[in-house]
């Protein structure tokens, strides 16, 4: 027997795999179904292409508004995947069993069902987004009584599924989650991967369990070890070196015992002098000529008469005339002018002379 998600698979290459321009529904079952053994898939993979077929238009609706709303989290390669889910979800959910479903929802990628399942069972959702283009394909009293409110009658039932697929998809935990939903959370993926079995459901008796219940599988806690690091090895702190504090003095001046003390007063007294000396020829010089003043050190200080003697100077040097002497006029009579006559001159004056003669 196959398990829950290759028979997902099976139906999503059926209901890719049809072309009405080529064969007919009944056709396409058939020639699909032809290799399948066991009569319950057979009929299970059979129902799910003819609803997906009947209620294509309502599907495609639901698909495209679907991703209209969530662009993120979703994938468009997977559209016969949601429209498969979208059909058991609003028309076959009342004849699937619950366990069935949960098997279904949970073999496939947690994250795509969080979004698709969640979008499903919002009711405020189909009432805001679908429930109008809906209501050109189907009567509006259908539409709110067996649709919308199919999945408001059944939100109860899945309500434990939606929390599973929650915390398995987003990571945090459902502080209302039932014992049920927590032990079906914990099972294997050979589990959660279940068959279609033999008993109960009215949809061709498909949906069926097959045997016992699985059994819970006991998940291992982890427990942390501490990490087997390299000790480093201690560190070899040098001994303190000894600071010498010997203290070594200059040697005394040999000239310091040579002058007496009347020496020392005597330079002192010369250099006074000399200095008094000094500041003396000093103030004689300066009453000999004014003292500067700071204020004719100013840049601007005397600039009009700079710029007039500037001026005139420049005019000075315009009206110099440095001009050519010219040579004198040649005296053109002391010698005739040498005169080169051309070819035509040349002719003029023979056939004058001709004629003269």
């Amino acid at each position: 027997k196959m398990k829950f998600s290759e028979l997902l698979e099976q139906c999503v290459a059926c209901v890719k795999g049809f072309n009405p321009v080529i064969n007919t529904i009944d056709s396409h079952a058939d020639n699909f179904l032809q290799n399948f053994k066991d009569p319950y898939e057979k009929v299970f993979v059979k129902q799910i292409f003819y609803g997906c077929v009947r209620y294509q238009d309502f599907l495609k609706v639901f698909i495209k508004i679907f991703f209209d709303k969530n662009p993120v989290g979703t994938n468009r390669n997977d559209q016969v995947m949601y429209m498969i889910f979208a059909y058991v979800s609003f028309f076959r959910l009342d004849e699937l069993a619950i366990e069935d479903f949960r098997k279904l929802v949970m073999s496939q990628d947690p994250v795509k069902m969080h979004t698709l399942i969640q979008f499903i069972f919002n009711s405020d959702n189909l009432r805001q987004h679908l429930r109008q283009p809906w209501m050109e394909l189907y009567d509006y009293q259908y539409i709110d009584d067996t649709i919308i409110g199919g999945i408001d009658k059944n939100y109860q039932s899945v309500s434990d599924i939606l929390r599973i697929v929650e915390r398995k998809a987003t990571g945090r935990a459902a502080g209302n989650v039932s014992a049920s939903a927590a032990s079906h959370s914990n099972l294997s993926d050979s589990q959660s991967q279940g068959t279609l079995g033999q008993s109960g459901g009215a949809a061709g008796r498909a949906s069926g369990l097959s045997g016992a219940e699985n059994e819970e599988a006991v998940k291992k806690v982890t427990e942390p070890k501490p990490f087997n690091l390299t000790k480093p090895r201690p560190k070899v702190i040098p001994q303190p070196q000894a600071l010498q504090r010997e203290t070594k003095a200059n040697p005394v001046p040999k000239n310091l015992f040579k002058k007496s003390y009347l020496d020392i007063e005597r330079d002192k007294e010369e250099r006074r002098k000399a200095k008094t000396e000094a500041i003396r020829k000093e103030y004689e010089e300066n009453t000999k000529k004014r003292f500067s003043l700071a204020t004719e050190q100013r840049p601007t200080i005397g600039k009009f008469e700079r710029t007039k003697q500037e001026l005139e100077e420049k005019l000075q040097t315009e009206l110099k005339f440095s001009g050519t002497k010219p040579r004198k006029m040649p005296n053109f009579e002391k010698s005739e002018a040498a005169v080169k006559l051309t070819a035509a001159a040349v002719k003029r004056e023979a056939l004058a002379l001709q004629k003269a003669q």
